[in-house]
């Protein structure tokens, strides 16, 4: 696998359970970029989403708490999966 990681997620807890695990990326030599909203929309645009999946070597998103506060979480996934580029999901709630 490549060190080109895409991290995409809106809601707090996936925000900053990525923040932690992107830092010890970065340590080990990963490439990563992030669009984390912290619990408030993405700025990121849908095609600079896109854009940054295509290039990335692995996808990892958040799942929040709804599908319209998920919804760049989602294009994030679909690109990824429609173009063949390994991705998954990060859950914060028990049971999942």
């Amino acid at each position: 696998m490549g060190k080109k990681i895409l991290m995409v997620a809106r809601d707090a807890a996936p925000s900053r359970a990525f923040e932690r695990f992107a830092t010890g990326l970065r340590g080990e030599g990963y490439e990563v970029v992030d669009f984390l909203g912290g619990g408030k929309p993405l700025k990121a645009s849908d095609n600079t989403i896109t854009a940054y999946v295509q290039g990335a070597d692995l996808v990892l998103i958040g799942m929040a708490s709804n599908p319209d506060l998920a919804r760049e979480e989602l294009l994030a996934a679909s690109t990824a999966n429609a173009s063949g580029i390994p991705w998954g999901a990060y859950g914060d709630v028990p049971g999942c």
